[in-house]
């Protein structure tokens, strides 16, 4: 990963360079003072890179608008977009007062620079966060939208937490020009693992080591040893408090450096542990040196969990193909069309587009900062000329139905909103839009591509059991299961999800639908779900019955069956 991130700081050096070079002169005789917005994150690390180039492509596609239309349009005229650049100091040794300084140092600066995107290192983020809560206290600005780091408190930790710190729940007030676009905090998040988690992988992998479907599967966590992970880890709600309602034995948790270069004794400590399931959870470069070394020893234990490393599409190559079968979550986007209709760009248009500019595919800071410009643009006629305490009720308010990632607003409390349905297989869709809100989704390395295998269906009580055209079957690495892709009769009727994070979460109880999972053999039971859809599209909870993963059975998923069933009699 060093060779990533040396590149992220020559790309960076080359685009502060590019943006140093005038506008193009050829805009509209009505256009007005620049809109300057502020980009903060730690340079010389990916998260950098996603949040200044997200927002490149943003300011690109307005500020290169056909025709005179180039700009954000305030009722009047047009405005150019440009960006000042900040860095929070958060590499290789984190430095909060440098960043908080420069951070002052740029507002003193530019005075009409309203708005502020990202924020990625914890360390970093609080300090200048209040630096940030201060100036805006006495001058109205900056709005600040994350797009980088998940941490509760610094947006909203909830009514039932009590920390150190305030945020705009407990102090509108002061902190209610703090906003978060990207990605829903590490308590949301981890509540999404777990659901998806105890739909898919947790009873797929009870079946296959014959344990029963209310005994416990031996788990091992290892995660980063940072501050964001303890809300998924520790705290009310989190993995800890809810293993034996997921119905999973906790046998070990490692706690890594954010830069551990040597797995060595942690993969051990796996092997030795039996652990059948590996919660990982990294947002930094350790997640890549983990997984590779994972996919050298073939470890007996599918990994399932939170690597930022791993979303991006070069991935696959850096690491020699070794995450291959590892599950993700992605907080935001992968190369999937979830919205082919979105505009400016579809999701797979993004996608591309960015690739094409930068060389490398979106992490999912770029997706924030692609957005956030984007949602300004829209509501320039209405902010333009006021004041933060003006501007925040109208930001408060937006709702954009048809973004590249699904449904965009804010909660309550300034914070991404996903519904209640984010926990659960189906993606149905929101008021006023064919698409759902946007929610984690779990992608799984498969032949080099991420291919997203949860959600998996649109309605919620199966009346239409067409599968999302882009959900595809959970794999088991042959080594774990060599029987995996075949045997998937035999699954239980689950309550999805399970009852009591349900009654936390204030969702609905009761059966989404039954899961085909393995139960130790190949056999008829096996044939019967593919042959009862031979020549036609597999309904979402069958899914396992697609081998090839085009979403309909044919011939070779049904000879696959036949040839395993032929090798076990």
């Amino acid at each position: 990963m060093k060779k990533r991130i040396i590149s992220g700081i020559m790309v960076t050096m080359f685009l502060v360079t590019m943006v140093t070079v005038a506008f193009p002169v050829q805009v509209s005789a009505s256009t007005g003072d620049p809109i300057v917005i502020g980009l903060i994150g730690p340079m010389g690390w990916i998260q950098w890179d996603g949040i200044k180039e997200g927002a490149i492509m943003a300011r690109d596609i307005i500020n290169n608008a056909p025709a005179n239309d180039k700009g954000m349009w305030d009722g009047s005229e047009y405005h150019l977009i440009q960006f000042v650049e900040i860095d929070e100091h958060g590499v290789p040794v984190p430095d909060p007062t440098a960043g908080v300084t420069e951070l002052l140092t740029a507002l003193d600066t530019h005075p009409d620079m309203q708005f502020l995107m990202g924020g990625f290192q914890e360390g970093c983020v609080l300090p200048i966060r209040e630096a940030a809560m201060d100036y805006a206290a006495l001058h109205k600005r900056p709005i600040w939208d994350i797009c980088g780091t998940s941490v509760d408190q610094f947006i909203d930790d909830g009514p039932a937490k009590d920390n150190p710190y305030d945020d705009v729940r407990e102090n509108y007030e002061r902190y209610k020009y703090m906003f978060r676009s990207d990605p829903m905090n590490a308590t949301w998040l981890g509540k999404q693992l777990f659901a998806m988690a105890g739909m898919l992988q947790i009873p797929k992998l009870k079946a296959v080591y014959g344990i029963p479907q209310d005994g416990l599967l031996p788990t091992y966590i290892i995660a980063e040893d940072l501050i964001w992970v303890e809300a998924i880890l520790s705290g009310p709600g989190g993995l800890l408090a809810s293993a034996d309602l997921l119905g999973l034995d906790i046998v070990g948790v490692g706690r890594p450096s954010s830069i551990e270069t040597d797995f060595g004794p942690f993969l051990d400590a796996i092997e030795a542990s039996g652990a059948k399931l590996i919660i990982h959870t990294f947002s930094a470069v350790a997640g890549a040196t983990f997984i590779k070394q994972w996919g050298e020893r073939k470890v007996p234990a599918v990994p399932v969990g939170i690597n930022v490393e791993s979303q991006m599409l070069e991935f696959y190559a850096s690491v020699g193909g070794k995450c291959e079968y590892e599950t993700i979550m992605s907080a935001l986007g992968t190369r999937t069309n979830i919205n082919p209709n979105a505009k400016p760009l579809s999701t797979v248009e993004f996608w591309d587009a960015y690739s094409a500019k930068f060389g490398h595919a979106p992490i999912y800071t770029a997706w924030g900062s692609y957005l956030y410009p984007l949602l300004l643009n829209k509501s320039c006629a209405q902010w333009y000329g006021k004041q933060g305490d003006e501007i925040i009720p109208i930001i408060e308010a937006t709702y954009e139905p048809d973004t590249y990632l699904g449904v965009f607003r804010y909660t309550t409390y300034h914070d991404l909103y996903c519904d209640e349905y984010s926990l659960a297989p189906i993606w149905p869709p929101a008021s006023g839009s064919s698409i759902g809100t946007i929610r984690a989704h779990l992608p799984q390395w498969q032949a080099g591509r991420l291919e997203i295998v949860w959600p998996r269906g649109y309605n919620l009580v199966l009346m239409d059991p067409t599968p999302l055209p882009w959900a595809r079957k959970w794999k088991i690495p042959p080594w774990v299961y060599s029987l995996g892709e075949t045997d998937f009769a035999g699954g239980p009727s689950i309550p999805i999800p399970p009852p009591k994070i349900a009654a936390d979460a204030g969702l609905p109880t009761g059966l989404f639908g039954t899961f085909t999972s393995a139960d130790g053999t190949v056999g008829p039971a096996d044939m019967t779900p593919a042959t009862s859809y031979w020549q036609q599209t597999c309904p979402w909870t069958l899914l396992e019955a697609d081998m090839d993963g085009n979403q309909f059975i044919d011939i070779d998923d049904v000879a696959r069956v036949a040839l395993d069933w032929g090798k076990t009699a």
